[in-house]
């Protein structure tokens, strides 16, 4: 069970949640928080809670599954050229990719015009139910989420399918979502072929 698993409630237990603590940027990554020299931790409560919306057709215009998360967090399928002039109406001032691919460059001129800063941080893609991706990287992935100064934000990987689905799965369930909903939302955006089923413990 991950350090978001549910409380019986099927909620997280906010007074004991150790959430708030592995998202400071101060932690250490071994359960331990690191002197906090004054900087600033990132908020984990505060964001309005929202709503799982249908996801965004192939096609011009934004990417395929392209979303709202919350106010200023958008996820999405990897941008391509076609898609630069709708995604610059975003005003982002971050770009999240979940994969490896070498930015092409259209893409690399694009986050340069526009001022926007890219995190390159890939989870490997794999179906084995023993291989689990690290804690350090999707607890890094958050804390770009969280942080108020990173919006608005796009996190994609290259379907915004399955990856993707997964760190928003994560945020949701940080949010304070059931794991019932959160899961709910990541089959919505997967399906028909998704890595997690309604019985699955995030």
């Amino acid at each position: 069970m991950s350090q978001f698993a549910a409380m019986d409630d099927g909620q997280l237990n906010p007074p004991d949640s150790k959430i708030p603590q592995l998202l400071s940027p101060n932690h250490d990554g071994a359960g331990q928080l690191a002197p906090a020299n004054n900087k600033k931790e990132y908020i984990t409560s505060g964001f309005e809670s929202g709503t799982s919306r249908p996801p965004t057709p192939h096609g011009p215009g934004l990417p395929a599954n392209f979303a709202e998360v919350v106010s200023g967090i958008y996820r999405s399928s990897f941008p391509l050229p076609d898609h630069f002039e709708s995604i610059k109406k975003l005003n982002l001032k971050t770009i999240v990719t979940l994969v490896e691919n070498e930015h092409s460059r259209q893409f690399k001129k694009f986050i340069k015009d526009n001022g926007i800063t890219s995190y390159v941080m890939p989870i490997i893609a794999n179906k084995d139910p023993k291989i689990f991706t690290s804690q350090n990287t999707v607890l890094e992935v958050l804390r770009i989420l969280f942080n108020p100064d990173n919006h608005p934000v796009l996190v994609h990987c290259n379907k915004g399918k399955h990856r993707t689905g997964c760190i928003i799965a994560c945020f949701r369930r940080a949010q304070g979502w059931s794991n019932t909903a959160a899961v709910a939302e990541y089959i919505k955006y997967s399906a028909p072929n998704s890595c997690l089923t309604a019985n699955h413990e995030l």
